[in-house]
């Protein structure tokens, strides 16, 4: 198509300034131009040519009024054009539509709509042990209510525990609150995405997802806009035998690994696997950060 974005609109036509209508060629089609644009580029103009002055009205002399009027979002030829939008209204229940004349030129402006998420990065881990460059992105929930969609670009901050000093985007890293507690901040976020799923309020669901867990960790999410990476460790357990004279041993041994007195895992031991075996991975300390005890 050779484009990312478009917008039409009807030319109509005012004899007394107060009644419009919309305007047509000698074949009785209404008078409709389309824009076109590509990423990151927030205007396009065209010119409409050869439009009277003029016009016989009740036997006078009328002058004419122009102006462009903004047919709403996914219009397409063969729609109806009466359903244009006035000043204030709602475009793709984004924009915000305001028209304003200078001239002859006639100005139609989308005002978007926009809000701030920020996001919260807690670290649960030894002294000096916490990664950096982790990827944190914004998602938006569909509008089928399930499919969390990335922005086209992605909207991703990368997280190293200090303020990004020179932010290019309108999403990046601010100051942290302490070692272990990062912030991202993403501005300028759409009130309401399009085909995106709405709260309450009428406004799109956000979320943050961390890309990649670093490897060591595990990741816990906290609410829509936080997450807690908690170390963790890999218990093993190797089984000895003292076997007296006449004495074999059993096919398997099942051995549980218990977390402050709880059992969170289990394994069996075989003469196939030596004897040993490694639990799954498990969270070193608890959310207060206090270690847990592993038996």
């Amino acid at each position: 198509t050779g484009y990312e974005w478009r917008t039409s609109l009807v030319i109509q036509r005012s004899l007394d300034g107060g009644q419009w209508e919309n305007l047509t060629d000698g074949d009785g089609n209404v008078y409709v131009v389309t824009l076109y644009g590509k990423e990151g580029q927030d205007s396009a103009s065209t010119l409409v040519t050869d439009l009277p002055n003029y016009v016989i009205s009740n036997n006078q002399l009328t002058p004419c009024q122009y102006r462009a009027a903004e047919l709403p979002a996914g219009w397409t030829d063969g729609d109806g054009t009466d359903q244009y939008l006035e000043n204030g209204d709602s475009y793709n229940g984004s924009y915000t539509v305001a028209y304003t004349q200078s001239g002859t030129t006639l100005t139609v402006t989308n005002t978007m709509a926009t809000t701030q998420v920020e996001a919260d990065k807690q670290w649960i881990a030894d002294p000096g042990n916490v990664p950096t460059n982790i990827i944190l992105e914004l998602k938006y929930l569909d509008a089928d209510g399930t499919t969390w969609k990335s922005f086209s670009p992605t909207a991703r901050v990368v997280l190293n525990g200090q303020a990004d000093p020179n932010p290019s985007l309108p999403y990046y890293e601010m100051a942290p609150d302490n070692a272990t507690n990062w912030n991202a901040v993403w501005t300028d976020v759409p009130l309401v995405m399009p085909d995106s799923q709405l709260d309450a309020q009428g406004h799109t669901q956000y979320k943050v997802f961390e890309v990649t867990v670093p490897s060591g960790f595990q990741m816990t999410q906290n609410s829509a806009t936080s997450i807690t990476n908690t170390q963790t460790i890999a218990p093993s357990v190797h089984k000895n035998w003292g076997l007296g004279i006449g004495t074999s041993l059993p096919t398997s041994v099942t051995v549980e690994l218990r977390r402050n007195g709880q059992t969170v895992d289990t394994v069996t031991l075989t003469a196939a696997n030596g004897w040993r075996a490694t639990f799954s991975a498990q969270p070193k300390y608890d959310s207060a950060g206090d270690l847990y005890t592993y038996t």
